[in-house]
């Protein structure tokens, strides 16, 4: 019976009496990156919406031209800092990329 019950605590408690020997290697260098040069904050100009009527009597939003002429200018601003972030984002890509190579030889 003791060995039964014996037998049984070592099937139930399987490979856990026996530790696996595991080596951990740490590898934590720094990456060391230039500063990337950052787009200047975005100063948007104002835009005022304006409701007005269609043909049709209904509703609408508009703008007048100097306010149509700002966001036009606003949303090309947007996308100039847009791909200008893109930049220094590709460009800490690759830094990180150049520093993993590194490690790997």
């Amino acid at each position: 019976m003791k060995i039964v019950l014996l037998l049984t605590l070592i099937l139930l408690s399987g490979c856990s009496l026996f530790k696996p020997r595991i080596e951990y290697v740490s590898i934590n260098a720094p990456i060391v990156c230039d500063s990337a040069e950052y787009p200047n904050p975005l100063r948007m100009l104002p835009v005022k919406w304006q409701n007005a009527t269609n043909k049709e009597n209904k509703e609408v939003l508009a703008l007048s031209g100097k306010y149509y002429s700002n966001l036009s200018i606003n949303i090309a601003d947007i996308k100039a800092y847009l791909e200008k972030q893109k930049l220094v984002i590709s460009y800490y890509e690759s830094c990180i990329e150049r520093h993993n190579k590194k490690g790997q030889q």
